[in-house]
């Protein structure tokens, strides 16, 4: 899965309190690309957010507490500034309805994240 498919869901785990729904983004954040990149990973995470909000979420996983649920980004590139303030408005849009969002920067060639 990648942040292409707006409709999926990447990975789904749990991790201490929280039920993680993750997204994998490995686009380049070009000057050329930097608006639509936005555009498809807002609608990623939105999507996510309905996933979640639908109930859809605690229906995936019957038996669960999903009464915690954290969307985590993690980028392949690194981010400019505009995107970090974007992203820090989408956190607290997400804070509103009760969920987290979080975000980093992955290498899968380093064992640092």
């Amino acid at each position: 899965m990648s942040v292409w498919d707006e409709d999926k869901i990447d990975f789904l785990y749990f991790d201490r309190d929280y039920v993680v729904l993750e997204i994998f983004d490995d686009l380049l954040w070009t000057q050329d690309y930097l608006v639509s990149h936005w555009e498809i990973l807002q609608l990623k995470i939105r999507g996510y957010v309905k996933f979640i909000h639908s109930g859809q979420l605690q229906e995936h996983c019957p038996g669960k507490d999903c009464s915690k649920p954290k969307i985590n980004i993690c980028f392949t590139e690194a981010w400019p500034q505009i995107v970090e303030n974007h992203l820090l408005k989408m956190k607290e849009y997400c804070k509103d309805l009760g969920y987290e969002l979080e975000w980093v920067r992955y290498n899968p060639n380093s064992s640092e994240k």
